[in-house]
């Protein structure tokens, strides 16, 4: 994770996913947005006809507070849920 003076934080992903994504040209893969209640916001875009692709679930990378992605018309979005 590289955190800049902003407070943009920038994840480094790597793997054959992240291969094939490079080699379409593809130059970022998801955004992620940091939300107080992640249910309040995937309820949010279940009514926005959004797709849920992961239930909220905890991650290590980021003290073990909830991450869900989603589907949408601007492509993928990560829910980082911080209270």
């Amino acid at each position: 994770m590289i955190k800049t003076k902003d407070g943009l934080n920038i994840e480094l992903i790597s793997g054959n996913k992240v291969k094939n994504i490079v080699n379409k040209g593809i130059t970022y893969y998801h955004l992620c947005y940091k939300v107080d209640d992640i249910n309040k916001y995937i309820d949010y875009f279940v009514e926005k006809n959004c797709v849920i692709l992961s239930k909220p679930q905890e991650a290590v990378l980021f003290d073990n507070n909830k991450v869900a992605f989603i589907y949408t018309p601007l492509g993928l979005i990560e829910l980082l849920e911080e209270k």
